[in-house]
């Protein structure tokens, strides 16, 4: 008979706590407990619950114990949130003890007492190991650290226990080698370089590994022992590293991870072959862990080398954001899933040198740091610095008074998978040699060019003098006096020490004008490791540019500097230079009506970058368009975009014989031969090598010819 009447009373017991967990009889002000003092009650038919409030901190361990000799009743724990953290009733003898409750937010906790609507005593006390000041009243705090409309800061995330383990499993149907990486929430790696991970994780077979032993049906997997786990973002990442046939087509693929026995949804994507063998071409994703039972895909998309350049929003969108900072003032941000970019705004003077540097604090955060100028262009990005995955952009000369944007971001923007805190602060720089070149023996001169970096890998450096003649490996010495005195690991003879290229006008050889400086990431020379490099640029004693910068493969990074009759020195912008062109660069030009068969000149100079023309045309036609600079030291670059904006075809340099008189290849422009795709307006953007950062000056003439 006891048994069925303890049954009954465990029913009544239960359905009562499901009610009041939607909802909790209030009182005015829930009684303070403190830790180990006990605490005596009362429940009867006119008080059925009372109310407790204690201060818990982040992974601290909570114990709670209820003894009455005449009560049936029931506990419930909960956050600030209003989350169930434990439930309890108690047993024939009148007990509940909780042990080992692992408290997940610092704040305060609710622990409400409830009865059936017996009347009776009982004591509650409460133990948590961690801290000496739990369950006490808090003391007075500052409030966390805002910033405009960003969040800042980010709960703490603990670890969760995954009783099936967890597996994330990468198939595709072609002989091409994809490679799987996961990044864990603590920044842990597994790929076929790197099997196993402190936390319990190990990678399986490299399929179709260097295209040695080729299947058709290729599988990785990287997998997790049962146990505990970190809660939060596990970045996914696909590399397609080469193709083991002939064909150069994307091959579509599909992650599956499950978690603690559940499948998830699959992550349907393809991957495009990288443009060449030294690129990446890299699909990103992510998986969330909640908690025990609960864990999110987000299907992420692909990240080229190049999307390192793209903006997260339009420069207005951004402006619109920006919080202002101050000068050597850091500050703290977050970011995650929902917030994959903050941006702040600084106001800087003329031929001022800043540095920025952004600094993961917590989690598995890989940062990625943009500097755009008061025009809205890109100045500067920098992903890695120093060998670590945070970002520093390290001594930008500032070109023009005005305010600056700084776009504090991470690894995949938008797609990425990894998240966290992070710590920012502009510094002005020194205008004193970097210690990479401060101690290099070279010959002395009015103007001096340095370019080292860190591995093996071959990097060029050309100077263009204002004559437009170039000094670099094929033409080491120049009539200016210009002369190329060292020569980093060319051709991938690996250089003693660390590699330097050294271009030099010696002393009494100061010539004004501007001059352009380009590096070209040429070869990797078998060297996989991440190269940094830095360009130095020194005139009349006086440091004007330090660039730090991490190129890939073929990339090309640009600036020019213009030495005025008086001795003083104005700086370009600086960046890496595609062949692309938007509407959004040419935004602020006018636009010159072109007609086919007569000539137009014009110029391009240090405030004039590109010129832009109109001309309609209809589906079908032939166009050809030459930009000639036959008296000037100008090398030009032209560009025709469609009636959408898009552009459709470019050219820098024309074939060798493209014009009268030439035989070899031209710094002049040519496009020759295009077919109208649809009818439309059409427009020709006359610009230069490098276009606003390129520092080759002079005038053209421009021809249109159109047949049918």
């Amino acid at each position: 008979m006891r048994l069925t009447f303890t049954r009954i009373r465990h029913l009544v017991l239960i359905c009562l706590l499901l009610a009041i967990q939607v909802i909790i009889i209030a009182q005015d002000s829930p009684t303070r407990l403190t830790i180990n003092e006990p605490v005596s009650g009362t429940l009867g038919d006119g008080n059925v619950t009372d109310i407790y409030e204690f201060e818990g901190t982040a992974n601290g361990v909570l114990t709670i114990t209820v003894t009455s000799e005449e009560l049936s009743y029931g506990l419930l724990l909960k956050d600030a949130e209003g989350n169930t953290v434990s439930e309890a009733i108690a047993d024939d003898d009148g007990v509940i003890s909780l042990e080992d409750v692992l408290l997940t937010n610092t704040g305060s906790y609710l622990i409400t007492i409830f009865s059936t609507g017996d009347e009776g005593d009982y004591e509650i006390t409460i133990l948590i190991e961690g801290s000496d000041t739990l369950a006490v009243e808090p003391e007075p705090s500052d409030p966390p650290a805002s910033t405009g409309n960003f969040v800042t800061e980010l709960p703490d995330v603990a670890d969760v226990l995954v009783n099936s383990g967890m597996e994330v499993r990468l198939q595709w149907s072609a002989a091409v080698d994809l490679n799987l990486e996961v990044r864990d929430p603590r920044g842990n790696t597994l790929f076929f370089n790197n099997r196993q991970s402190p936390i319990g994780g190990s990678f399986g077979f490299d399929a179709n590994g260097v295209c040695d032993v080729i299947s058709d049906a290729p599988v990785e997997t990287a997998t997790w022992q049962p146990g505990f786990l970190p809660a939060g973002s596990y970045e996914i990442l696909v590399f397609y590293r080469q193709n083991c046939t002939d064909s150069n087509l994307s091959v579509p693929f599909t992650v599956t991870v499950t978690y603690n026995g559940n499948v998830l949804e699959a992550i349907e994507g393809d991957i495009p072959p990288p443009i060449n063998d030294n690129t990446d071409s890299v699909y990103v994703a992510n998986f969330t862990v909640q908690d025990e039972s609960t864990a999110t895909v987000n299907q992420g998309g692909q990240y080229p080398d190049t999307a390192l350049q793209n903006l997260p929003a339009t420069t207005v969108e951004l402006q619109g954001q920006a919080v202002p900072i101050e000068r050597n003032v850091p500050i703290t941000g977050a970011l995650f899933e929902e917030q994959d970019f903050v941006v702040y705004s600084f106001e800087a003077e003329a031929n001022e040198n800043i540095t920025v540097t952004m600094t993961a604090t917590s989690r598995n955060l890989d940062t990625l740091l943009q500097l755009v100028g008061p025009n809205g262009n890109l100045l500067s990005v920098n992903d890695d610095s120093n060998g670590t995955t945070n970002s520093t952009i390290t001594n930008q000369r500032i070109v023009q008074s005005g305010t600056y944007l700084l776009v504090a971001t991470r690894y995949g923007k938008e797609v990425g998978g990894t998240e966290g805190e992070f710590s920012l602060v502009v510094t002005e720089s020194t205008g004193s040699l970097p210690d990479s070149v401060a101690n290099l023996v070279v010959p002395e001169g009015d103007i001096q060019v340095f370019l080292t970096w860190n591995n093996n890998t071959d990097l060029q450096l050309l100077v263009r003098d204002p004559l437009a003649a170039a000094v670099y490996d094929d033409e080491p010495q120049i009539t200016s006096g210009g002369i190329l005195a060292e020569n980093g690991n060319v051709g991938c003879t690996v250089s003693e020490g660390d590699p330097l290229s050294y271009i030099y006008w010696p002393n009494g050889l100061l010539r004004p004008g501007t001059y352009e400086v380009d590096v070209w990431f040429e070869n990797q020379c078998n060297d996989t490791s991440l190269v940094e490099f830095d360009l130095t640029v020194v005139v009349n004693g006086e440091v004007i540019i330090v660039q730090r910068q991490t190129p890939a493969i073929g990339q090309r990074f640009v600036t020019n500097f213009t030495i005025n009759p008086d001795g003083t020195v104005d700086i370009g912008e600086a960046n890496f230079i595609g062949r692309g062109i938007t509407l959004a660069d040419i935004e602020n030009e006018p636009r010159v009506p072109i007609s086919p068969s007569v000539p137009v000149t014009g110029s391009i100079t240090l405030d004039n970058d590109f010129d832009v023309y109109t001309f309609s045309a209809t589906a079908g036609q032939i166009v050809t368009i030459a930009m000639e600079t036959p008296a000037s030291n100008l090398d030009s670059h032209v560009f025709l975009l469609n009636s959408a904006g898009i552009q459709v075809f470019d050219n820098d340099d024309a074939p060798e014989g493209s014009f009268v008189g030439t035989t070899e290849r031209s710094t002049d422009s040519l496009i020759s031969g295009f077919t109208i795709p649809a009818d439309g307006e059409y427009l020709i953007i006359a610009s230069r090598y490098g276009k606003n950062f390129g520092g080759t000056l002079g005038s053209y003439q421009l021809t249109l010819q159109v047949s049918q």
